[in-house]
């Protein structure tokens, strides 16, 4: 399995960055308008803590399930990730749009697992594409499709928040499918001049060097702390919304500025971070941050009210989502450049084992011991998760 070399311009390198960038965005939009929309949702079907953890739970688990598919899709036919990147904004839409009908839990539960599989349409071909053409600046490139992310969860919380103060929260789903349209015509009208090769990828060798990756202990090191990073991540942004609603009392719009300025943060912190990556190492960025997600996530526990919450709420946003784009580098780095697709589906995929089951714990011990006590659960998982990072031997192989 050969590959061919990409014959990409600086001009097409250029656009590549910015409307990955801009399209990661718009679908990090819909993903942070989901952790918005759910105290409304948990309210409207009148769910307990356990069952809205039960429903990020079925989320995580079928988007990682679900990325297994795109990211064969994205290393098989790599010469058509634009399609792919453009199909799957539609669809991203198309189940949100829907997704605004439930009137029951299991029907919350099976729409919000089956929009999650769509929004993993994205980072396989995005990030596989921007691997392979970045070859040499990889952990800055995905750090700057990274900025998409957080800017997306930047506006988000507070658009979503806002729209709540004078419409319902199923009208805001119905009128999801719009934005995905438009973005996915820029996708495929400024990006499909770009040619990147196919790659002699059969399904037979697909699986073969599928399952080598399970022998390739350094991926499987970085596999364990990112699921860590993950499951405290998601733990987080799970419950903080409903802490914020229903234990402070504040008002969706308020919500939305907390969570807007988290991640306002993040767009400055994440080309930092993959500079740094690049220049240094992936544990030299990786190992403090998780830690100090770890103490920040703590803190959340012991100031639960008040300015110096609200500082630390946005403190989080430094980490929060910044850190997946170097963990996604550091996979990148110790795999063949043949499966980086895959490899981008493993990562995400690895939500099944870590971030998929947590949320359904911290959802329990939030109907026990309350809702802040997850924060605290949140933080030691954070902490573990560094310690390890920083003793287990891993890093570049090439």
């Amino acid at each position: 399995m050969n590959i061919k070399r990409d014959n990409v311009t600086q001009r097409q390198r250029l656009w590549l960055l910015v409307i990955t960038c801009l399209g990661h965005s718009v679908k990090h939009i819909y993903n942070a308008g989901f952790f918005i929309i759910l105290p409304e949702l948990k309210q409207s079907l009148q769910l307990t803590n356990a069952g809205v953890g039960t429903i990020s739970m079925g989320r995580n688990i079928s988007g990682g399930i679900g990325n297994f598919p795109w990211g064969f899709l994205s290393d098989r036919f790599s010469h058509q990730f634009v399609t792919i990147l453009a199909v799957g904004m539609i669809l991203i839409g198309i189940t949100h749009s829907v997704f605004g009908f439930v009137t029951s839990y299991w029907q919350a539960f099976a729409m919000a697992a089956i929009s999650h599989i769509a929004i993993g349409s994205w980072h396989p071909a995005a990030i596989g594409s921007l691997s392979r053409v970045f070859a040499e600046k990889r952990g800055f490139a995905i750090s700057i499709h990274g900025i998409g992310a957080s800017i997306g969860e930047t506006i988000g919380p507070i658009f979503v928040g806002a729209l709540l103060s004078f419409t319902v929260w199923q009208s805001i789903l119905h009128w999801g499918l719009v934005p995905a349209l438009l973005t996915s015509v820029m996708v495929f009208v400024t990006l499909r001049s770009i040619r990147i090769e196919s790659q002699d990828l059969t399904v037979r060798l697909y699986i073969a060097a599928f399952i080598n990756l399970f022998r390739n202990k350094k991926l499987l090191l970085v596999l364990v702390f990112t699921g860590g990073y993950a499951s405290a991540q998601s733990i987080v942004i799970t419950f903080l919304p409903i802490y914020v609603r229903e234990d402070l009392g504040q008002s969706a719009v308020v919500l939305g500025t907390y969570l807007t300025a988290a991640q306002a943060i993040g767009i400055l912190s994440q080309p930092a971070m993959g500079y740094f990556s690049d220049r240094f190492s992936r544990k030299s960025v990786i190992v403090p941050s998780l830690l100090l997600m770890g103490v920040l996530y703590i803190l959340l526990f012991v100031m639960s009210s008040g300015p110096a919450f609200v500082a630390i709420v946005i403190a989080t946003g430094l980490v929060n989502f910044s850190l997946m784009a170097i963990c996604l580098a550091a996979c990148a780095d110790v795999v063949d450049p043949k499966l980086h697709g895959t490899t981008i589906s493993l990562v995400f995929s690895s939500f099944v084992i870590f971030a998929g089951i947590f949320p359904l714990v911290a959802g329990f011990l939030a109907d026990t011991e309350g809702v802040k006590s997850v924060f605290f659960f949140a933080g030691c998982i954070a902490l573990i998760s560094g310690i390890f990072a920083l003793l287990v031997p891993w890093g570049k192989v090439r």
